[in-house]
């Protein structure tokens, strides 16, 4: 591990102007709490496999080692890359080796990278990935390696750790909002007495406290067995008693975080009260399936604008037949991938911003060289590679517009055959309930 180089700089240049382009809106809370001139640990929360790391490169000053999961480090051609990125391999049980010898050689190496380095590490401590919003027991991993690194200056290396919550509108999607929160540092000098004293019980009080830390940075759902209705309720309350629009991702996080608090509540004061409202959820989260619909839908104080979305669609067409032509041929390539190598759901939106990024980076070049030198010349293959990418938006925005479009003119046709009525009164049912409650 090294605290600084050039392959990383390089890879950090390119890689922060294509998330421009990859998410949405994007908000950063108390960066000015990460320090640059001390050791720095980030312990998280992990709910978008390799995109937490890249996030926190796009965030941060610091050149960042990340601990991830050794399987990933197969081929010959994954460990260079991974190298390069600064992703370091942490071993489990399940890959067949000695993983005690090991993860005792990575630890020596986040020692000497804390202690002479001066650098920076990003680790998991929940152990693995997951799309759900909630956050998992930590591991002690986080305290075990902090310790041992101090352990060997006497508490004089100064090293901190920062808790981190890392949240997205949508995990998979393209163009979808992120947010990342720092909490102020937690110096693991702090623990000295404690952990002379009892290293066990200083390795889980601060395991503890960090996960304490992380925990009001992003949005937790306690109660994960009623998960999905709980997010059926969320949209809900989403459509009809919010803004139309927040001035920030963090505003409406927030709100979700006070929504989740009556809910835990009224579930320790009120169980069969709160029983009965997540029943009705998973209800109308059937019929939803059943009828394909969305909750948007039925929202009455958000009548979706068809007017618009039929301007949108007969205008730019043109536009998008031209993007479509010029974008389509790299979007099958990295579909083509995608599938060849049976990406599940929890690494999606990593994989396409990752193939997007390199290969789909590599084929738009190819592309503009090709144009250039057939047809147009050298800055006229310039332009056109500045604009694929932008013509790559369009088209994933046109597209969207169609299929909601598509979406709410099936609706209509289910609304005026009186197939939602029951749903629409299921809803207004629970929508009553809710404003009860909150």
């Amino acid at each position: 591990m090294t605290r600084w180089s050039w392959d990383y700089a390089l890879i950090k240049f390119f890689t922060k102007r294509a998330l421009w382009l990859y998410f949405g809106k994007n908000e950063a809370y108390g960066v000015h709490h990460v320090p640059t001139d001390k050791p720095v640990m980030f312990a998280a929360n992990h709910q978008g496999t390799f995109m937490d790391g890249v996030l926190m490169v796009w965030k941060t000053p610091l050149q960042i080692s990340v601990l991830a999961r050794a399987d990933i480090f197969k081929t010959k051609m994954a460990r260079r890359l991974l190298k390069v990125v600064k992703i370091v391999p942490i071993y489990r049980k399940r890959d067949k080796v000695d993983v005690v010898s090991k993860n005792e050689d990575v630890f020596r190496d986040c020692y000497t990278h804390f202690n002479e380095n001066r650098g920076s590490i990003m680790i998991y401590p929940e152990g693995n990935q997951s799309l759900i919003r909630h956050l998992r027991p930590f591991k002690k991993g986080v305290a075990r390696i902090a310790f041992g690194a101090e352990e060997l200056t006497d508490f004089n290396s100064d090293l901190v750790i920062i808790p981190t919550g890392i949240h997205y509108r949508e995990h998979r999607a393209f163009q979808t909002d992120i947010m990342i929160q720092f909490s102020p540092p937690v110096s693991v000098k702090d623990y000295k007495d404690l952990y002379e004293k009892d290293k066990e019980q200083a390795i889980t009080t601060l395991t503890a406290d960090v996960r304490k830390r992380v925990k009001p940075l992003m949005f937790n759902v306690e109660d994960v067995d009623r998960y999905e209705e709980h997010y059926v309720l969320f949209d809900i309350l989403r459509h009809e008693f919010e803004p139309s629009k927040f001035d920030t991702l963090k505003e409406e996080v927030d709100l979700e975080q006070e929504r989740e608090k009556r809910f835990r509540l009224l579930k320790e004061e009120d169980s069969d009260g709160y029983n009965n409202l997540m029943d009705k959820a998973a209800e109308l989260k059937e019929r939803y399936k059943t009828l394909d619909v969305r909750d948007w839908q039925f929202a009455e104080g958000r009548k979706y604008d068809k007017l618009k979305a039929d301007r949108f669609f007969l205008f730019g067409l043109p536009a998008f037949a031209v993007c479509f032509l010029n974008v389509f041929p790299c979007y099958c390539f990295i579909k083509f991938l995608l599938k060849r190598f049976n990406v599940g759901d929890n690494f999606m939106g990593s994989m396409k911003f990752g193939l997007g990024l390199f290969l789909g980076g590599l084929f738009f070049i190819f592309q503009a060289i090709l144009m250039g030198s057939l047809y147009f010349g050298f800055w006229a293959g310039l332009v056109y590679l500045i604009m694929l990418p932008l013509m790559g938006v369009f088209w994933y925005d046109w597209n969207r517009n169609h299929t909601k479009r598509k979406h709410w003119m099936r609706f209509e046709g289910l609304e005026k055959d009186g197939r939602t009525d029951e749903v629409a009164a299921l809803r207004n049912e629970i929508k009553e309930n809710l404003q009860k409650l909150f």
